[in-house]
């Protein structure tokens, strides 16, 4: 904080003077939290990563021991921020195939180029960013256009800049939406039974690689393992358990007769005994009938996967 006005020191006068401050937060464990009745519902969450045909990104689905389904999709600002700062990394890129292009039509339409500068244009193809700006430097007040190079370092850092401004305030939007979901969530439901991130790549691997295939670019954007974490800190508030739990076939076994359908890469699978359903619904029910089998008898006492959808 600044000290009022100016001051004099030795007879001579000086400007306010800046104090610092330490502060200390100390966190207190929060008092002896009631158990959770019984007769509050249960629920599950299956959490992926999947575009929509809307271009919506779907995170999860969620279903629970009142016969409530629920898909859970980001909000339509966060996946916008992020498409936008994937246009602004596509025009850096074409900037520098561009200026990359350019050099080396200069450098073939000089007679006279330094070696040390021909010889560090041989790798010009694989240049990334900072070799191109270590090449600027090299080339700087030499024979080919400084111009040209200068521009594109300011269009490079004036690129990252709005990536880097448009990056954290989706990662804040995004995480302000988990923290919310996991408190509402917790709130509602005394048990929340989720897939333990992990064993699927072990249980499923072939599962797995066509499901994260379709939309895998999507995997930083949803980035499951913080809206887990914003779940467990939530549950150590409301009293809620979180249950990890083996997700080994949870996709592919239909909740409905308990047979494995075959992965055909697309959301609706369809079981050997006709039964179609979402698969990540199928999943999420799948782990809700493991969190507490005697409440519900088996598979058959399950919602009707009719709803396929889910709006």
């Amino acid at each position: 904080r600044e000290t009022q006005g100016w001051g004099y020191w030795r007879g001579k006068q000086v400007p306010p003077r800046w104090e610092s401050q330490i502060c200390l937060t100390l966190a207190l464990p929060p008092e002896a939290i009631s158990t959770r009745s019984h007769d509050e519902p249960i629920a599950a969450l299956d959490l992926n990563w999947r575009i929509w045909e809307d271009r919506r990104v779907r995170i999860g689905f969620l279903v629970d021991s009142n016969g409530g389904a629920q898909p859970i999709f980001l909000p339509e600002k966060i996946t916008k921020d992020w498409s936008y700062i994937k246009k602004l990394q596509a025009d850096m890129d074409k900037a520098m195939d561009d200026v990359k292009t350019n050099l080396k039509e200069a450098l073939n339409n000089r007679d006279e180029v330094p070696a040390e500068v021909r010889e560090a244009a041989q790798s010009l193809p694989q240049m990334r960013k900072q070799g191109l700006r270590r090449f600027l430097r090299l080339e700087e007040n030499g024979p080919l256009d400084g111009n040209m190079m200068r521009t594109w370092a300011w269009d490079q850092t004036w690129y990252e800049n709005g990536i880097n401004g448009v990056r954290s305030r989706y990662i804040g939007h995004r995480n302000d939406f988990y923290r919310n979901l996991a408190l509402n969530l917790c709130r509602q439901y005394r048990v929340i039974a989720i897939e333990k991130l992990g064993l699927k790549a072990m249980a499923e691997e072939k599962d797995k690689e066509k499901r994260i295939e379709l939309a895998a670019k999507y995997r930083q954007l949803a980035s499951l393992s913080t809206i887990i974490l914003f779940l467990k800190q939530a549950a150590q508030k409301t009293g809620t358990e979180i249950l990890e739990l083996n997700p080994a076939y949870t996709t592919l076994k239909c909740s409905e007769c308990g047979e494995l359908a075959v992965n055909n890469g697309e959301v609706l699978l369809r079981c050997p005994r006709g039964h179609l359903f979402d698969q990540d619904r199928n999943a999420a029910m799948n782990l809700l009938v493991s969190a507490n089998p005697p409440v519900f008898g088996g598979p058959s006492g399950l919602v009707d996967n009719s709803g396929i959808m889910g709006e």
